[in-house]
């Protein structure tokens, strides 16, 4: 029994006190509220033989207020063993033995206070958690349910039958107990917390993060509620909903092991996989056991390419022998990335290993094969990359540059045209199927494609600068080869404005601007076109001076700028052309051409 409420009782009691009567003078100090002094006078009323069934049931409800449970169950037997029709002492002793955890004792004292005060609701209640307490759930329910019809506005009534009810897993009537008991008490955390517990076992998980937003809404410092209900997100794979209370968790308690490892899974679930790393990194601070988090780093910074440090991460699944067939498949990735090929083929193998079935790991796999040339190898990667995702555009293109290689050319066209039927706008399908065009000698048809992807690109040039630079570059070299020089001119000259330039494609520029010449044309038109073209075969060696061609066109550039009569300055560019035929033949000693170059104008 609360102690106010002995007070008042008491108080209500206390009409007179003699000087004389300890019994009297233990009331009245209770009712002032000293209860040390009601304490000396009730045991001295008790040595007196003054009322010792009242005086010890006093006794026993001061200690059992002041927490001093086993002097309280000493005081109250005594008080039953003289009058065990006290009511209020049956409770009382009935409360201190449920403390102790003595249920058939609290459960004896409770019937008999239920046979004397069957309409008493309080007596109704206590008896019921004291059933439910010792699993006597039926019977609790009974009781309780007494007592809800005695008092049906008492909140604690309902939160004790929804635990009953939730002991005989019948979760809807435990939840729709203690929602009523929410109801008549809203600011109860400890039934809003076991209300969102059952709720997320009946997998009511919307109503359940609602619970845990009321609790926060009347304590935000509550760090339970922003856990589970981060917890709640990450299962059900909402990642961008688990971050706020996670984050919230974590900051309410820095160290806590499991809010860290959840808000890590969480940004790696959002893909904002720098957060997800530090987040992980922290986790692992406070339990670098967590096989996991290890795994949530090391995801993390693969995705994000940082591959040597992706490789502490997956050395802990390592030996902690937790590797997964995912893990495999990026490790694999990762160890490619810093040039480990061998053993990125060994990690993707074991990948395939453990689930063929993960279509992540074939183009990797392919790549590797693709750089080391092995063509054959590297297509079949991505054939079944393609066969368990046949939208990986990627791999339509990848398997089709392989079969270019190995001159496969009707299963390169078919790869080539399904890419662009799944995605007409897709520009690495187009410009593909443009280079196979051009291999197969449909000139036409290849700058079809090229002006497609123009057309594709349109005004955003900006945003596709490097496809736009690619199909200016390659039409261009397709008029070279079809001997349409001026167009070629265009087009190389539009792929320099949007940023691509190569060695090859100034020596075409050069070598069209030479085509070009008219012998009988205008001689100051000739000069300019010479002269242009003397800057693109300069702009080749600058490039790549190890190109024997940029020297051999630069070599005749120089001779056929000579003017008739300028000795002088066609001395000069002689000179110069006889040591650019001279630079061919150290990086060439074979070409013909430049000997030939030499004994025609008399190179020393």
């Amino acid at each position: 029994m609360k102690l106010a409420t002995i007070l008042i009782s008491t108080a209500l009691l206390v009409q007179s006190a003699s000087g004389q009567d300890p019994f009297e003078k233990g009331k009245l100090a209770l009712a002032m509220h000293d209860t040390a002094t009601a304490l000396a006078q009730f045991k001295d009323a008790v040595k007196a033989g003054r009322k010792p069934a009242e005086s010890n049931y006093y006794l026993g409800v001061i200690s059992l207020a002041r927490g001093r449970v086993d002097e309280a169950i000493g005081f109250l037997k005594a008080s039953v063993e003289r009058d065990n029709d006290v009511v209020q002492a049956l409770k009382a002793l009935g409360d201190a033995l449920l403390q102790k955890r003595d249920f058939a004792g609290a459960l004896t004292n409770y019937r008999r206070a239920v046979k004397l005060a069957p309409k008493d609701v309080s007596i109704a209640a206590g008896y019921g958690m004291t059933l439910l307490a010792a699993d006597s759930i039926d019977a609790a329910i009974v009781q309780l349910t007494r007592a809800k019809e005695f008092k049906p506005d008492e909140p604690s009534i309902y939160a004790e039958l929804g635990d009953a009810y939730l002991k005989q897993n019948v979760l809807v009537l435990a939840i729709s107990n203690y929602q009523k008991s929410i109801e008549l008490n809203p600011k109860d955390i400890g039934v809003h917390l076991k209300l969102a517990r059952v709720l997320y076992r009946n997998k009511q998980y919307n109503e359940a993060v609602k619970e845990y937003e009321a609790i926060t809404g009347i304590d935000s410092s509550f760090a339970e509620a922003y856990l589970e209900k981060g917890r709640i997100y990450v299962l059900a794979k909402q990642f961008p909903n688990a971050i706020p209370p996670l984050q919230k968790l974590v900051l309410l308690q820095p160290r806590s092991v499991d809010g860290t490892a959840l808000l890590a899974r969480a940004f790696f679930g959002a893909e904002r996989f720098p957060e997800a790393a530090t987040a992980a990194k922290n986790a692992l601070n406070f339990d670098s056991s967590n096989a996991e988090v290890w795994r949530v780093e090391a995801h993390s910074l693969a995705k994000e390419r940082d591959w040597n440090g992706s490789q502490v991460g997956f050395a802990a699944l390592i030996r902690r022998k937790a590797m997964k067939p995912d893990d495999w498949g990026l490790y694999g990735a990762a160890l490619a990335g810093v040039g480990r090929e061998d053993e990125a083929i060994a990690a993707l193998t074991e990948a395939i290993k453990a689930d063929s079935t993960n279509c992540d790991v074939y183009f990797p796999l392919g790549f590797i094969y693709m750089k080391r040339q092995d063509y054959a190898r590297a297509s079949g990667m991505f054939e079944r990359k393609i066969s368990c995702d046949p939208r990986s555009l990627s791999a339509y293109v990848n398997a089709a540059a392989c079969y270019m290689q190995l001159k496969n050319w009707t299963r390169c066209r078919e790869l080539l045209v399904k890419s662009v039927e799944l995605k007409s706008d897709f520009m690495q399908g187009r410009l593909w199927l443009g280079r196979y065009f051009a291999q197969v000698d449909s000139l036409d048809r290849a700058v079809e494609q090229y002006d497609e992807v123009l057309r594709l690109i349109n005004s955003n040039v900006d945003k596709y600068k490097k496809e736009a630079g690619e199909a200016h570059m390659q039409k261009g070299q397709l008029f070279f080869i079809d001997g349409k020089y001026e167009r070629a001119i265009d087009s190389f000259r539009k792929a320099v404005s949007v940023g691509t330039e190569s060695a090859s494609l100034h020596l075409m520029w050069g070598q069209a601007l030479l085509l070009l010449l008219d012998p009988k044309g205008d001689a100051g038109e000739n000069k300019r076109k010479k002269d242009e073209a003397t800057q693109h075969f300069r702009r080749v060696i600058q490039t790549d001076p190890n190109l024997p061609q940029g020297h051999l066109w630069l070599g005749q550039a120089l001779v056929q700028s000579r003017v008739e009569g300028d000795n002088e300055g066609n001395k000069r560019l002689q000179e110069e052309a006889c040591a650019e035929y001279a630079k061919v033949l150290r990086l060439d000693p074979r070409n013909e051409d430049a000997k030939k170059a030499r004994e025609r104008i008399g190179c020393k």
